[in-house]
């Protein structure tokens, strides 16, 4: 094939004009460079800022060990993922009890994305793990979905001191959960050492008691069911798959005459976190 773009720039120094079957050549060789999947491949070891109408502003760290760390708007703590790459597409596998909000497709299995549709909503990126993605389980502080840049998240991670305060709800929260363990000495006993995390507070206060497969249900009259709060735990959880299991079997309570799941459905915010 001759120099097409040698000779390109001759015709234009000379004013000639190109024919029709050179400026077809041209295109198609350009196109041909555009659109090879090598062109945007990924790198390691970078973390990524992305932008979209549906999700927002989202932050991701790539490491080289094939683990990607991403800070989702909304979210209180960061989701590990195995990242690959492959027929020019950048894949992603989430946990099985996550799901993508716009979508409401469960994680699970691997999402793949085109490098150049990945391409168009990158909106900047930087060497290393600028946010410490990798090291943390909570996020620096909840990511709002606006549109901004890595160097005010940056200043602002400074002076947050690394996490956002609580605010007042997850404050009161957090003083429920001290009474919730003072005054369920048996149900605390019950769950054998576990944690009193937001998820299991939750389960505590939408059953009355302790509910699992393992143990059965246990409750000793100590705390009262109160939907309102354990879908405020649930939504503090950070499981939001979970969180929409639950709205299910609200449902389903109610269409089995529980008046009080009933009622829930009316007056308790169900509406789901958009997390993944």
């Amino acid at each position: 094939m001759p120099n097409l773009m040698k000779d390109f720039r001759m015709w234009i120094v000379k004013g000639l004009r190109p024919s029709t079957y050179t400026i077809f050549l041209l295109a198609f060789v350009f196109m041909a460079v555009v659109s090879n999947p090598s062109a945007a491949k990924p790198q390691s070891n970078v973390t990524v800022m992305t932008y979209g109408r549906g999700h927002g502003t989202q932050v991701e760290y790539l490491g080289s060990n094939g683990m990607s760390y991403l800070w989702y708007p909304g979210n209180r703590v960061v989701l590990a993922a195995p990242w690959k790459q492959e027929n020019g597409q950048m894949c992603y596998l989430y946990g099985k009890r996550t799901y993508n909000p716009v979508t409401n497709e469960p994680g699970g299995k691997w999402e793949c994305r085109a490098y150049a549709v990945r391409e168009q909503s990158i909106v900047e990126t930087g060497k290393g793990d600028i946010f410490g993605l990798s090291k943390r389980r909570a996020v620096p502080f909840v990511l709002p979905k606006a549109r901004t840049t890595l160097s005010t998240l940056a200043g602002r991670q400074v002076g947050s001191k690394r996490f956002a305060k609580p605010d007042k709800i997850d404050r009161a929260t957090r003083r429920d959960l001290q009474r919730l363990k003072a005054s369920c000495p048996s149900l605390m006993k019950t769950l054998g050492g576990r944690s009193l995390s937001y998820d299991v507070a939750g389960g505590i206060y939408f059953w009355g008691g302790v509910r699992t497969k393992k143990l059965g249900y246990r409750a000793d009259g100590c705390v009262a069911v109160d939907y309102a709060k354990a879908f405020n735990l649930f939504r503090l959880s950070g499981d939001s798959y979970g969180f929409k299991q639950m709205v299910d079997v609200l449902n389903q309570l109610a269409r089995e005459g529980n008046a009080k799941a009933s009622a829930a459905l009316n007056t308790v915010n169900l509406s789901p976190p958009e997390w993944w």
